[in-house]
């Protein structure tokens, strides 16, 4: 039973003089990290392929990358080129240690440099938001508890009352991880017996992929160049 555990958390494609394996190991997008075996017996090179690198350039923060991942690529004791974590000259006794730990540099970098964007592109995303609703709507409660029918309290980033009616608003970023959450919250929240209006503040629907679906089911999607006057009308029909 257990190796059948290992070849389906491990995956290995061979070609020449190297191999590829695919780790049982998640980046925050949720993409496997994947490792490079190259060389000859006792001299092998270890490598994470520049992917970490692909992963952070994808949400536009090479910049800290290249700050943080020398530090983490110091602490774990592998070798950083500004785009791949790697090891040489690795004897065939030292391989499983060396995929682990450039396995592991590779992810932690990236979860280190994606938080830390994540939650600037929030807080920009969040003003942004905050500036607009008070230019429409006037009035707008920053960041006020919430309860959804499970009758846990929500954070939301804003909210507006139009005589009486409630609309509910979150700044949504195109991570996965802000998408979830905001589809949680709404969900929960959409399941009282007369839910307020909920809507997801976005800078392009465009940059949300397919992703844009998920969050279409528990929330109008409104973008950085919907019209006030379109804001206004949801708000009102809702």
């Amino acid at each position: 039973m257990a190796d059948s555990i290992v070849r389906q958390l491990v995956r290995i494609d061979f070609g020449a003089r190297r191999c590829i394996i695919q780790m049982p190991i998640i980046y925050p997008s949720g993409s496997l990290v994947g490792i490079r075996v190259s060389g000859f017996s006792g001299d092998f090179t270890v490598s994470d392929m520049g992917a970490g690198y692909e992963e952070i350039r994808a949400v536009r923060a090479t910049k800290s990358f290249l700050r943080h991942a020398p530090q983490v690529a110091d602490s774990i004791g592998v070798e950083f080129d500004s785009k791949s974590f790697f090891v040489r000259a690795v004897g065939e006794s030292q391989l499983v240690g060396a995929i682990m730990a450039v396995a592991n540099a590779s992810q932690t970098a990236v979860t280190l440099v994606s938080h830390k964007q994540i939650a600037q592109d929030a807080k920009d995303a969040e003003e942004r938001l905050f500036i607009r609703l008070e230019r429409i709507f006037g009035k707008v409660e920053h960041h006020k508890p919430f309860a959804g029918a499970s009758g846990h309290q929500w954070d939301v980033d804003a909210v507006v009352h139009i005589g009486e009616r409630v609309a509910l608003f979150d700044a949504v970023s195109p991570f996965k991880q802000s998408i979830y959450a905001t589809v949680a919250k709404y969900l929960d929240i959409g399941s009282l017996p007369n839910p307020p209006s909920r809507f997801s503040a976005v800078e392009s629907a465009e940059k949300l992929g397919s992703m844009i679906g998920v969050l279409s089911q528990a929330s109008t999607v409104v973008a950085d160049d919907t019209p006030d006057e379109t804001i206004v009308s949801f708000a009102n029909a809702a």
